[in-house]
């Protein structure tokens, strides 16, 4: 059980439509949570085993002919009018940073820098002043 699920977790998401992914996403779950319990029965072991196997068997991948072009989408989604929808797309041939997500304020975080900065400076000079 362990070799099929091994090899059911190198199947990438993206080469496969969604629908039979979704199905395979299900089996492998359930094969998965068999194989980790401590409970799990042979017939439960066999049904997930076989149920895995016949999703993976039932995956379709997607294709892309070599002279066939994906559709464009149905709205425009060019922000920048005068350009091509493919002058957005990114270079995706240049490594670029990791995206977090963070979305700090930086500007804040340097003006409270400075603030307290100052609050310390101010407290050091005003000890000395009383010594």
């Amino acid at each position: 059980m362990k070799a099929l699920i091994d090899e059911a977790a190198q199947l990438k998401k993206d080469d496969y439509t969604g629908t039979t992914w979704a199905i395979f996403q299900k089996a492998f779950d359930e094969a998965a949570n068999i194989y980790l319990s401590e409970t799990a029965t042979q017939k439960q072991i066999n049904d997930a085993m076989a149920a895995l196997k016949n999703a993976m068997d039932n995956l379709e991948k997607i294709v892309i002919g070599p002279n066939e072009k994906p559709e464009a989408p149905s709205d425009n989604l060019n922000k920048n009018p005068g350009t091509k929808p493919s002058d957005d797309k990114k270079d995706e041939s240049k490594p670029s940073a990791v995206q977090t997500g963070d979305t700090a304020p930086v500007g804040i975080l340097i003006f409270m820098g400075m603030a307290a900065l100052i609050t310390i400076v101010t407290c050091v000079v005003k000890r000395r002043k009383k010594f």
